[in-house]
């Protein structure tokens, strides 16, 4: 019970409790808010309703995460302004900052024509902030 209450909580909002805890629930939070997005799109079109002001109204996603919410900002540019436009594409399956760890990598191992058995060890440094993201906890 304990696992599945976990689990949900994680569900709602990609918490990052996991960090804490060693939990493994970070692997599908993306793909869990993808899977969620394509079972509302389909629900909606055979008929299933959900509330429509989930943005802004009382007890509405833009509450729940912010104190002084501005929906007006919602419609400001609608058609004219298209800010996923400028979404970042992660080239790597992982997280963020482990993404210039493995350019360096991929770039040594090219350069030099590596193959897994001539690499003994391989050290990564990080910034401290990263540290605790990608590696911690160890578990």
């Amino acid at each position: 019970m304990t696992d599945a209450l976990g689990i949900a909580g994680s569900q709602t909002s990609g918490s990052f409790r996991y960090i804490l805890v060693g939990s493994w629930v970070k692997a599908f939070h993306s793909g869990w808010a993808a899977h969620s997005g394509i079972i509302a799109a389909h629900l909606a079109q055979k008929g299933f309703n959900g509330p429509n002001d989930i943005l802004e109204g009382q007890y509405g996603f833009l509450e729940t995460y912010s104190e002084n919410t501005r929906p007006d900002l919602f419609l400001k540019d609608l058609g004219k302004d298209y800010p996923t436009l400028r979404t970042g594409i992660k080239l790597h399956a992982a997280c963020r900052q482990e993404h210039s760890a493995i350019d360096a990598i991929l770039a040594i191992v090219k350069e030099h024509d590596l193959k897994p058995d001539d690499i003994k060890k391989v050290d990564i440094y990080m910034l401290k902030m990263s540290f605790m993201f990608v590696v911690e906890p160890e578990e």
